[in-house]
């Protein structure tokens, strides 16, 4: 290695600058404006894995595949640019798929096995934050300062937007529940607290994200390994039960505190007759298919910005799935299918318990990002790869299945 993780303090003060601004990015902006909350994290991400990649000495197969899906990404936007009256800007829009390829690059670097703890502790800590003013948000929602220049009512921590924060939770709810806590009581108020707070966004995304990704990951892994063992099963009972009764006391206290608009909200959440966002998701994906057959190649990135667009002529499908393939057209495909590869191939590097865990965290992330566009934002494009990578080095720690 010509930089030794031990002997150099500048991965540890990167990663904690990541996770600081990726968790404070309302308050970024406040302060500086939104082009340099997301900046400042697009910029200390890339820096660190440019520094990793440093140490890569051997390429693979999946290796080469997320290089054409990154290069082809940059060409199709000059290609779009040059010939579809596309602003020049929308190049901004590259990081979409050149920060996740840095990342999937230095998934063997020592650097995600040596900072697992100092990661998920750190997390822990943030999103606690973050969640603990999301609820206050919700509970007095015209009596808040918002970090954001334009005032809501739908929740949003410390983020940039309420969309950030539901991505951000959403890629990170499973794996910070799954995190070994020496102090259970710290643990079980937590997760309560990471819970409550993405019931408060009112998401879409975080609720199919946590409902769907535990839910799937049994039949998932029956398939994969023909097996379930019982203690799984009743897991997976006694989990549903503490759902249902953490749901049934939040909807107890919204209603007593008075906040019915919240909870209007939330009862419409997947309400598809009268929920605006919901007809016109429904109404985008219904449009989606005459783009693509009208070009099945793509038509560039960084024009999937709905009332903030870097370009005039701008789409959103309220679908990162669709907005991919809109954007680098079949080649979507194989960049959807490289993280599928690298988790199927977790299969026997993990036990058969691990493995669910880690497909809960997986489908669920894949699930919400098929109803929102949340991987689109920076912090939860970083934060989505590195626990892809993460994760998986925490569980492979674990050689003996637990009791």
């Amino acid at each position: 290695m010509i930089i030794t993780i031990k002997n150099n303090i500048i991965y540890k003060v990167l990663l904690i600058l990541i996770l600081i601004c990726v968790n404070i990015t309302g308050l970024i902006q406040l302060v500086a404006g939104g082009a340099v909350a997301e900046g400042l994290v697009i910029f200390f991400t890339v820096l660190l894995m440019g520094i990793l990649l440093i140490d890569k000495k051997k390429y693979d197969t999946l290796d080469f595949l997320f290089i054409f899906v990154a290069i082809y990404s940059i060409f199709i936007t000059i290609c779009a640019i040059a010939y579809l009256d596309i602003e020049k800007s929308a190049l901004i829009g590259i990081y979409y798929y050149t920060i996740p390829c840095l990342i999937f690059l230095n998934r063997k670097h020592i650097f995600f096995k040596e900072y697992i703890d100092l990661y998920y502790t750190l997390f822990l800590f943030f999103l606690m934050l973050n969640s603990i003013w999301a609820i206050y948000q919700m509970i007095n929602p015209y009596n808040v300062i918002y970090p954001v220049q334009e005032c809501t009512l739908r929740v949003r921590g410390f983020m940039k937007s309420t969309l950030n924060y539901s991505g951000l939770l959403g890629a990170c709810f499973l794996p910070l529940l799954f995190y070994k806590l020496k102090n259970k009581i710290i643990k079980y108020i937590s997760t309560i607290i990471l819970l409550f707070g993405g019931i408060s966004t009112t998401s879409k995304g975080f609720f199919t994200n946590i409902i769907v990704g535990f839910l799937a990951s049994y039949p998932i892994q029956l398939l994969i390994n023909y097996r379930i063992s019982k203690k799984q099963i009743f897991n997976f009972i006694k989990v549903v039960f503490i759902s249902l009764f953490l749901l049934f006391l939040f909807i107890t206290i919204i209603t007593q505190t008075g906040t019915t608009e919240k909870f209007n909200q939330l009862y419409n959440i997947l309400n598809f007759k009268t929920n605006s966002s919901n007809v016109q998701r429904l109404d985008s994906w219904s449009q989606f298919f005459n783009y693509f057959i009208s070009n099945p190649f793509g038509y560039g990135v960084g024009q999937i910005f709905s009332g903030t667009c870097f370009v005039n002529k701008s789409v959103n499908f309220e679908s990162y799935f669709l907005d991919t393939l809109y954007s680098i057209g079949i080649v979507g495909l194989i960049y959807f299918a490289i993280p599928i590869i690298y988790v199927f191939n977790l299969r026997n590097k993990l036990t058969s318990k691990y493995f669910q865990l880690y497909l809960m965290f997986f489908i669920g992330i894949c699930i919400q990002n098929i109803v929102q566009v949340s991987m689109l934002t920076p912090a939860t494009t970083v934060i989505s790869y590195f626990n892809l990578i993460f994760l998986a080095n925490y569980f492979k720690k674990y050689k003996k299945e637990e009791c």
